[in-house]
């Protein structure tokens, strides 16, 4: 009884993960479409012209394109994140990034779950991150459900760490040179290994940091080597992504603004790591332990920090709480024995009863969001932006005003060019004046009323006199005071809607 008790402990964390990984799949994969119709279709897109036409044949994203910054500057920001997209070209679109989706969260379970091993935290307490992680912050479980190639990103991420923690510098080159293929998030990979390079040499253990540092140093650099566009590539990161994660730049999507106030349960995970910190501080034991909590303790200031800027980094904060969290967790176990014999009855199993907790918690946290999101998903469709555009003879040139529109106009007819995407910052590196005349039309700049006086043919002249169009793409809810323009100016409007 008691072999078979451990033996079971030792497998609930990977159960709770299983079990949760059935979950998503019961929420993901009866919905007609993705939780997030945007950049996954492009990514699926791109996988599925490096099929066609061979992974190193395709010259970054300029294909999809007649003006702009990515059709001056092949290269592909993206490319092993898309050559991952490759194998799942075999289906459809939507069912493709259903499981894309599933394999990016199953991968990133498995390198948690190795980081907890590792750190040595118990199994009950893992299998609670476990639950913590898929569950415990909805901002961040609906952003596992996008089909974004970001969560294969925090899973090489985590694994990175380990690896440093470990000093296994051969493991760490070879997964900073993945990082730095999969996107230009390799920067925060790299940052947590220079992190981890600086507590060793403060250590007193100047040749481990430096063995970790050179590391590094040429996992990048062969990571850029490898890469298709390499120049391009160093081009894009000071140009393009540099720029957009700065402040300084005016027009960013909404997942570029601060995260606080959303995140209650952050905080509340925040004060109780504070706490077991303070009991840590008093008797520090094992090496590992300690170098394992100085360094994600830098990490999650990191990322806080950055959350407090941008809400997206949630995707690297979340996990890092709850590892930090963990070890924590894991060197003051005594002390939750002792609250645990208060808490529970006596005579009953506490696994259970941790199982029956979860269930409840998943109830308040998850379900109830799920529901909305499957009522939501029915509004969701590709068919109009299909029949906007379906009257379009191939090969034509759009100017699609809405940048953010781009990949649902490359699933749709990949067979056009397109003037914008992505970013609106790629529209602003390739020519501020064509930035500057679509920002007169931007909802946040002008309010819909105050559009009605611009003039709509005189603006859309200006406009393809700098980007020679065959057709222009105007939003009918965004742009309505400017299409009334173009109505009165005797614009043809070839679209079914």
């Amino acid at each position: 009884m008691s072999f078979s008790f451990r033996t079971s402990s030792r497998l609930l964390p990977i159960v709770v993960a299983a079990l949760g990984l059935l979950v998503l799949s019961c929420v993901l994969l009866p919905l007609k479409n993705p939780v997030s119709l945007d950049d996954g279709l492009r990514h699926y897109m791109m996988g599925k012209e490096m099929g066609e036409q061979g992974i190193l044949q395709v010259r970054g994203w300029s294909r999809w394109f007649f003006a702009g910054y990515l059709h001056d500057h092949p290269v592909d920001p993206w490319f092993l994140s898309d050559v991952l997209y490759l194998p799942f070209t075999v289906f459809p679109l939507i069912p493709a990034l259903k499981l894309f989706a599933l394999f990016s969260i199953a991968f990133l379970l498995a390198s948690f779950l190795l980081c907890l091993r590792s750190m040595r935290v118990g199994p009950v307490a893992s299998a609670f991150l476990v639950f913590l992680l898929l569950f415990g912050n909805q901002e961040f479980t609906f952003r596992l459900l996008f089909g974004r190639p970001f969560v294969v990103v925090t899973a090489v991420t985590m694994l990175l760490f380990l690896c440093v923690i470990r000093q296994r510098p051969l493991l760490v080159a070879i997964l900073m040179a993945v990082a730095t293929l999969l996107s230009q998030l390799f920067v925060f990979p790299f940052v947590i290994s220079i992190l981890g390079c600086a507590l060793f040499w403060w250590r007193g253990e100047s040749k481990v940091s430096l063995r970790l540092f050179l590391a590094s140093m040429i996992g990048l650099t062969f990571g850029f080597l490898l890469h298709p566009f390499p120049l391009e590539y160093v081009r894009y990161i000071w140009l393009i992504f540099l720029p957009t994660s700065s402040t300084g730049f005016p027009d960013r999507g909404s997942e570029m603004f601060s995260g606080f106030g959303n995140e209650g349960l952050l905080f509340v995970v925040g004060g109780l790591i504070v706490l077991l910190h303070v009991l840590w501080m008093k008797k520090r034991k094992l090496k590992i332990i300690e170098q394992s909590v100085l360094l994600l303790e830098a990490i999650v200031v990191m990322f806080l920090i950055l959350f407090l800027l941008y809400s997206r980094a949630i995707d690297f904060l979340w996990p890092f709480v709850l590892l930090l969290l963990g070890v924590l967790l894991a060197h003051e176990g005594h002390t939750l024995r002792k609250i645990g014999t208060i808490v529970f009855p006596a005579g009953v199993h506490r696994v259970v009863l941790m199982l029956c907790l979860m269930l409840l918690l998943c109830a308040l946290f998850f379900l109830s969001g799920a529901v909305n999101l499957l009522a939501y998903d029915r509004e969701r469709s590709l068919i109009p932006m299909q029949r906007a555009l379906e009257k379009l003879p191939p090969r034509s040139r759009v100017l699609n005003v809405d940048w953010d529109t781009f990949p649902f106009l490359v699933a749709v007819r990949p067979d056009l060019q397109y003037a914008f995407g992505m970013d609106p910052i790629f529209i602003y590196a390739s020519n501020s004046g064509s930035y500057a005349l679509i920002r007169m039309t931007h909802s946040i700049v002008r309010l819909p009323d105050e559009r009605k006086y611009l003039d709509a043919k005189r603006w859309v002249e200006a406009l393809t006199a700098i980007h020679p169009s065959d057709y222009v793409l105007l939003s009918a809810q965004k742009m309505e005071p400017i299409i009334e323009g173009l109505d009165r100016a005797g614009f043809e409007n070839v679209s079914d809607d």
